[in-house]
């Protein structure tokens, strides 16, 4: 079944040129997805998915979210999210990286070995 996500992925990707990935790291406080999704709602962007989780001491969460859209939207409705009180930095991440995001929400830091392969890869 991955193999089957992992190819729809690929698809998706290299027949969307305007698909954007975003990875935002906020204040784990109520209300700061409300806030970032209406930034996104007000310049008639969808939010196409999101993956959130908290960090590990609880009081910030990793948000990574796709979108469609041109460059010159995107530009603004990052400058936007950057002026949030709750945002502690926003991240354009390059094409296709949404399915390592998800997959390192399953990885307990742990049991990753410390081996420089490990690291690098």
């Amino acid at each position: 079944m991955n193999h089957i996500l992992k190819k729809l992925e690929q698809e998706y990707s290299t027949q969307n040129p305007n698909l954007h990935t975003i990875s935002i790291l906020t204040s784990n406080k109520p209300g700061v997805l409300s806030r970032i999704s209406m930034i996104f709602s007000r310049r008639g962007y969808n939010i196409n998915s999101v993956v959130c989780f908290p960090t590990r001491d609880g009081d910030f969460s990793w948000l990574t979210l796709t979108t469609e859209g041109n460059q010159q939207g995107l530009k603004q409705i990052l400058k936007q999210l950057g002026k949030l009180i709750d945002i502690i930095q926003v991240i354009k991440n390059p094409k296709n990286t949404m399915e390592k995001s998800e997959a390192l929400n399953f990885i307990n830091a742990d049991e990753v070995p410390q081996s420089p392969q490990a690291i690098n890869s």
